[in-house]
């Protein structure tokens, strides 16, 4: 199994170094810009306004030739004075955007902006790029250029890796870190195994406040609302920084803390987040989210900050990365699960719950209360054991003591269930890597 991992590390360049970075970054997002403005003028003298077919669109749009990076070059002498690999990657980032575009993955690209920081990426040819005893990396263009790390993982010395390309990234506050793509091959493709104890799966109800409630009725473990509780004194930045006069030294100081304490609040979220998944992968076989639709909700709710400050769907992400190198499956509930309106002890549909409001109810049917988060998880928790073990062989489909027909075994689990038991199709969910992390 191919494997795709990164490694982000601190710069700490000289200023003339820290000049050429913030310069790179600049020619790159300028071609970035020209590519994009190109393609829109493609589009107004061939497509818009004519009467054509979908096939003879695509006809034109491969008839699509941008300049070259040589003769840009000539055009715009400054762009000579950085690394032409960046350009050509920033052409190529144009190109991808594009295409993702017309096969309705993303957006319609747009011009990058000054403000949103500089990046750009290089090709690593070479091991010797890098010297971990003496600390330095080398950019083209550039030269050696510090870094610190406290430690380098044991992966990233792993024997056949291939080093593929280094991305370069000033953020808002002037720091600069890079970030270094590999792939290598894992031998461990043991097939992963559930023992079928209710122990070893979760379910984790999404919670604004709390992250999450999960099956056992325990909240995130050391959550806090990074945002909110920094709340008042990231007004306050705020606030000095709509004060400050346009185009001024105190305006570009004021930016920069706002800048440094946002950071910060991210960098405590993300630190949250690292952990938080990796104990989770560690303690359970089985977990199972709910697929929530955050933008959406984000729209129509007075609390769209809280779901903002929670990043949810970069936690699943989370998980299903670290869930690869651990035996732990991740398994998505289907969208129109009513994971919140089923009672978990007998299966009653309760459809008032749709109230938001409602937090604690009772099941008309059986009379067990439940609390409105706890609930929803544990019908997650058992949707996702009902979904592996459907997928498992064939059931067995008698009961009361019938034989049923030989099946096949997940684990140490019999998949001979009653006939009592739910079964929901499964989802054919691939899980995404999440690359710019560390275990």
């Amino acid at each position: 199994m191919e494997i795709k991992r990164c490694l982000k590390i601190r710069l700490y360049p000289t200023p003339e170094q820290f000049q050429m970075l913030v310069k790179t970054g600049g020619c790159r997002r300028f071609v970035y810009n020209k590519y994009v403005e190109a393609r829109e003028h493609f589009y107004k003298d061939n497509i818009k306004g004519h009467n054509i077919t979908k096939d003879e669109k695509n006809k034109i749009y491969k008839a699509f030739k941008y300049t070259s990076e040589k003769d840009l070059c000539e055009l715009f002498p400054f762009l000579k004075e950085v690394s032409s690999v960046a350009l050509q990657q920033a052409r190529r980032d144009a190109q991808k955007a594009y295409s993702d575009f017309f096969t309705g993955k993303k957006g319609k690209p747009h011009f990058k902006k000054k403000k949103d920081g500089c990046s750009f990426r290089e090709v690593m040819l070479s091991d010797d790029l890098i010297s971990e005893h003496e600390m330095w990396l080398k950019i083209p263009k550039i030269g050696k250029v510090t870094f610190r790390h406290n430690h380098i993982p044991s992966w990233f010395h792993t024997k056949g890796i291939k080093r593929k390309n280094l991305t370069v990234e000033v953020t808002k506050s002037g720091r600069c870190y890079a970030s270094i793509c590999c792939v290598y091959k894992s031998f461990n493709d043991k097939e992963k195994s559930f023992s079928g104890s209710d122990n070893q799966a979760i379910g984790l109800d999404f919670s604004p406040s709390k992250a999450y409630i999960d099956s056992d009725n325990h909240q995130a473990l050391n959550y806090v609302p990074f945002k909110q509780q920094a709340k008042r004194h990231l007004s306050h930045l705020q606030r000095n920084f709509s004060r400050t006069k346009k185009a001024s030294k105190n305006r570009e100081k004021a930016r920069r803390r706002l800048a440094k304490f946002e950071e910060y609040i991210a960098n405590k979220r993300r630190d949250w987040m690292e952990k938080e998944t990796l104990r989770l992968v560690r303690s359970y076989e089985v977990i199972c989210v709910e697929t929530l639709n955050i933008k959406g909700m984000m729209k129509f709710s007075h609390n769209a900050k809280n779901y903002n400050d929670v990043s949810w769907n970069k936690f699943v992400k989370m998980l299903e990365w670290k869930s690869t190198f651990h035996n732990c499956s991740v398994v998505k509930s289907d969208k129109w699960f009513a994971s919140s309106q089923l009672c978990s002890h007998c299966g009653f549909k309760n459809e008032a719950v749709k109230n938001l409001s409602i937090r604690k109810w009772i099941c008309q049917e059986c009379g067990v209360e439940h609390n409105r988060d706890h609930n929803a998880a544990i019908n997650l928790r058992n949707d996702a054991i009902n979904k592996i073990r459907s997928t498992v062989g064939t059931i067995g489909t008698y009961a009361c003591g019938g034989q049923g027909n030989k099946t096949k075994s997940f684990g140490d689990v019999d998949c001979s269930l009653k006939q009592e038991v739910q079964f929901v199709r499964m989802d054919k969910s691939n899980s995404k890597e999440f690359e710019a992390h560390r275990l």
